[in-house]
């Protein structure tokens, strides 16, 4: 069996997974710095800053980087996330170190040149406006904004029109001076390569970045919502509309997680769950129908996607609040539970099925702190839990009458039904050119 392996190595924390017959090593250098910590009217900052990174440096050109990373036939990508900033790649084992030199030039050496800022801020403006051209994204932009209103969670990653348009070289040399530092640091290292390997690569990568950390910044919890909210976002002529439905839910540390977890894959969490046996198999309303729980160490959310045709977008909705009520109230069948524990179980190994999934599960917990029976014990947690536990969990946080619902539609064709449906709830209409709310 493959283990982990978690140490400080100068400063910087070594996750390695080992699988020495392997023949390649994947490798994710990552800062516990993301789009939270974007200055007020600089969102889009820590995207911009890792993508221009990898553009050039002191002594190697955009393309010097591409063409001595691609001649060892090895890959460099780059990603951000509200939480963190990330360099990885995969590389034949013997030019691990060849590699790490170069990714070390990147860390510590980028120039920022105007132009390739330029270029990259342009990809960016570009991935933003065509928000507009896909419901999906669209639906889930909005959804972030209207169930987290002013708070940061709900900014975009990526940033919007406004702000990306401002940004500068200097804003990214800035953040990256202030940010890049050893004790922000993860090293994941996974595949052909022992521990002793593995520490040299870190201090390869890492030994010229200044010491140093920076906290993520305070947030307040988000509040729930008092009453139910629904924004529809206007696409006019749509023949199909698209919903993304939900509120605030548990915490990762929160004595219902795993009833919780059971539950909501039973009522949506896949193509043999009671959501989608409704509404597509039963009605044919929609080609999918999912309910997904993300549980943090601070809060977490239920969110609930299905794209109804427009003439049956509000009884789909209607449809999806009163299962919600009825699980709520009534629980879920012994069958159902028992079923989707054992699926929850068996499904597990899947997701850490490689030598990188094994070492990135590990990041993942170590980078929330996150409690040790749910990193190493999550299948027999799920085994363990009962069907009381779980009935009492969907009694406590489902809570559709809370529910902040995003419906990207042809807002004139549903109006009239929704109101009349809905005659209590809050319900706001805005052009889907809309790129941004008030924050």
């Amino acid at each position: 069996m493959i283990s982990t392996t978690v140490e400080i190595v100068d400063g910087v924390k070594l996750i390695h997974a080992k699988d020495i017959d392997l023949g390649y090593v994947s490798i994710y250098v990552v800062v516990d710095v993301g789009s939270l910590h974007d200055p007020i009217g600089k969102d889009g900052l820590a995207v911009l800053t890792v993508a221009s990174m990898c553009r050039g440096t002191k002594s190697r050109s955009y393309q010097q980087i591409t063409d001595e990373i691609s001649d060892m036939g090895a890959s460099l990508l780059y990603t951000a996330t509200v939480q963190y900033a990330c360099i990885y790649g995969e590389v034949i084992s013997r030019y691990v170190h060849q590699w790490g030199e170069i990714v070390a030039d990147v860390l510590v050496h980028p120039v920022f040149a105007a132009k390739e800022v330029a270029r990259e801020r342009s990809l960016a403006l570009e991935q933003l406006r065509s928000l507009r051209d896909e419901d999906e994204k669209l639906a889930a932009y909005f959804y972030e904004q209207f169930l987290f209103p002013g708070h940061p969670i709900s900014r975009l990653t990526v940033g919007n029109l406004n702000t990306v348009s401002h940004l500068t070289a200097a804003d990214c040399k800035q953040f990256h001076e202030a940010h890049f530092r050893k004790e922000n640091m993860f090293v994941v290292v996974a595949g052909s390569i022992d521990e002793d390997g593995a520490k040299q690569l870190v201090q390869k990568l890492t030994c010229d970045i200044s010491d140093g950390r920076t906290l993520r910044p305070a947030q307040e919890v988000p509040k729930p919502a008092k009453k139910r909210r629904i924004l529809l976002v206007d696409k006019p002529d749509r023949t199909q509309s698209y919903v993304v439905m939900g509120h605030l839910s548990l915490d990762i540390f929160d004595s219902d997680l795993y009833g919780m977890i059971v539950g909501n894959a039973a009522f949506g969490g896949s193509d043999t769950a009671r959501l989608f046996h409704e509404i597509r198999d039963v009605r044919g309303w929609s080609y999918f129908a999912y309910s997904t729980l993300y549980a943090g160490p601070e809060f977490g959310t239920v969110r609930i996607e299905f794209a109804p045709p427009t003439d049956k977008t509000v009884q789909a909705i209607e449809l999806v609040l009163h299962m919600m009520q009825q699980v709520a109230q009534n629980g879920l069948t012994d069958e159902e539970i028992e079923f989707f524990k054992a699926h929850l179980a068996n499904e597990f190994p899947l997701s850490i099925e490689t030598v990188s999934d094994l070492a990135w599960r590990k990041f993942s917990c170590e980078i929330d702190s996150l409690p040790f029976e749910y990193c190493e014990r999550y299948p027999e947690n799920i085994k363990a839990v009962d069907n009381q536990t779980v009935n009492k969990a969907l009694a406590r946080w489902f809570k559709p009458q809370e529910a902040t619902i995003v419906v990207v539609c042809s807002a004139f064709e549903i109006e009239h039904e929704l109101r009349a449906t809905f005659p209590d709830d809050e319900i706001t209409i805005i052009p889907y050119t809309t790129i941004e709310l008030t924050r």
